[in-house]
């Protein structure tokens, strides 16, 4: 489901020519000029000719969708690999979107001018990631990016960039595993290989079980998140964000609670509670018939998320997602 939000946001930007710019050029000789470029020379132009805030805005609007696309490609073909038990293939195929493309959605969503400007600008190597780590520069956008999306106080940030980023935090580092998959020898000191052993090839059943339980543990967390990303970089285009979007929107972090439970139940793990809070025991919904309030615990979350309708509890009469948003300050 979350990688199918991606591929709406490319199409609802597609459809709504969110992806156009308007361009007013100032007399008819600029306008003869411009209708004689081809496609490699419109920047330049524009930069040349008084047009840098327009030049910008296309820069960010040719980016988004390429990285939105490139991402979601990348993720579709790793839950593939997932459904035909090619765990290592997997592993390989989530590094490049969750490491590299949601690190430039970040900073285009804090930093949209200066990125864009940078990207004209310098040369590749003066913004490429690993520089970017060296220099420390990557927790600050993360900090400012879950700052953008509301989600302060809920998401972490130091435990975001662990997660992508860093190799010593324990089991649900996503660094580790995906310099494993790609490398059949690594030297690190966290997770460097065994004598007499190749990484992952020699796996067997004991170490695919716990291949599929970090999978299952740590993916969801950053693929959420960089749904919320992605949606961000889109309102800061369009504006307001259109109720189809918040019935997404309150429909995967309905999904995302209930799974973020089960996981803490199921490991038994207090750093998890801490780390990933949960508000479904404070969650409510007023029922649009009867008025009165539905408590939604973990199970009626559940339902409601699986079916995308509960019965209200006083009244016996159904209780729909799009019903929810639309008569709840969601």
């Amino acid at each position: 489901m979350l990688n199918q939000q991606l591929e709406h946001l490319i199409n609802y930007g597609v459809q709504n020519k969110v992806y156009s710019i308007h361009i007013e050029l100032s007399d008819k000789k600029q306008s003869e000029e411009f209708s004689a470029l081809n496609s490699t020379e419109i920047f330049d132009w524009l930069n040349n000719n008084g047009y840098r805030s327009h030049l910008e805005k296309m820069i960010l609007m040719s980016l988004y969708p390429a990285l939105i696309s490139d991402m979601f490609l990348f993720i579709d073909e790793a839950l593939n690999c997932l459904e035909k038990g090619r765990l290592t293939t997997a592993y390989s195929l989530f590094r490049k979107p969750l490491r590299d493309n949601l690190f430039y959605l970040e900073w285009l969503l804090v930093e949209p001018t200066n990125f864009a400007g940078m990207f004209y600008d310098k040369e590749p190597t003066e913004f490429v990631l690993d520089r970017m780590l060296r220099e420390e520069k990557v927790l600050p956008i993360i900090t400012k990016a879950v700052d953008r999306v509301g989600k302060t106080g809920i998401v972490i940030p130091e435990v975001i960039y662990e997660m992508r980023y860093k190799s010593k935090t324990g089991f649900y580092s996503l660094n580790a595993m995906w310099n494993q998959a790609l490398h059949l020898i690594t030297t690190s000191k966290s997770h460097n290989t065994p004598k007499r052993e190749f990484n992952l090839i020699f796996s067997d059943d004991e170490d695919k079980f716990t291949q599929w339980e970090h999978i299952y543990s740590s993916i969801p967390v950053i693929l959420h998140y960089g749904i919320e990303i992605a949606e961000a970089l889109m309102f800061l285009v369009v504006g307001d964000r259109p109720s189809e979007f918040r019935i997404n929107h309150f429909h995967r972090e309905l999904g995302f609670s209930v799974w973020s439970r089960d996981l803490v139940l199921r490991q038994n793990d207090p750093q998890l509670l801490k780390d990933f809070p949960n508000d479904l025991d404070d969650l409510y919904v007023k029922c649009p018939s009867c008025k009165k309030k539905i408590d939604v615990h973990q199970e009626q979350a559940r339902a409601l998320f699986l079916d995308r309708k509960i019965k209200c509890q006083y009244c016996n009469r159904g209780v729909s997602i799009e019903s929810i948003v639309v008569n709840n300050p969601i």
